[in-house]
């Protein structure tokens, strides 16, 4: 069984670290990601050692591959059903506004400068989860959710997507696992 485990403060600095893969939001992030203003929690079972935990790094499951992912989902979900507005902000952190396979998506995206931002504005697991994998990538993957009302094509104010964001998940475990970043009550 996979639940939420409460790891180290040293997670922050990995966090830090993996902010390039939120592209232009990363600068709006990165003075904000401390333990005063997130808790941060992974995925395991309960027979996973909190020393393990702590190796944000290292690969190798923490519990079965579909419960990172339901239990991911599940996590976003109870988010964004938790605000109003909610939206799912996941950066690609390899696409370009001109790349040709952005016309044939099936989600929702925008672009601003040089980076594509992939959105879902419900919270149906289906459309969470096509969301998370279009902007997959063997690099690492980042996304969060924000209380800001994201414009259809897409919100030139990178700053208050961030400021606003209430979750943010981040690939770990190379690309085992997740750490979940919620914001503390404001």
């Amino acid at each position: 069984m996979c639940t939420r485990r409460h790891v180290p403060e040293h997670a922050f600095a990995f966090v830090r670290d993996q902010l390039w893969l939120a592209r232009g939001i990363a600068p709006f992030l990165e003075d904000a990601i401390t333990p005063k203003l997130w808790d941060v929690t992974t995925l395991a079972g309960h027979e996973v050692s909190d020393a393990r935990l702590e190796r944000f790094s290292e690969g190798g499951l923490l519990c079965a591959p579909h419960a990172v992912t339901d239990g991911l989902l599940a996590v976003v979900r109870d988010v964004m059903t938790r605000e109003d507005p909610a939206t799912w902000v996941v950066p690609d952190p390899l696409a370009k506004p001109g790349d040709r396979f952005l016309a044939r998506v099936g989600v929702a995206w925008f672009a601003v400068d040089h980076a594509v931002y992939c959105v879902e504005r419900s919270p149906v697991p289906e459309r969470l989860a096509a969301t998370w994998r279009q902007a997959s990538s063997a690099a690492g993957q980042l996304g969060l959710v924000t209380t800001h009302e994201v414009a259809r094509n897409g919100p030139a104010d990178l700053e208050r997507v961030a400021g606003d964001a209430i979750l943010i998940v981040v690939t770990a475990y190379d690309g085992d696992g997740v750490l979940l970043l919620e914001r503390r009550s404001r």
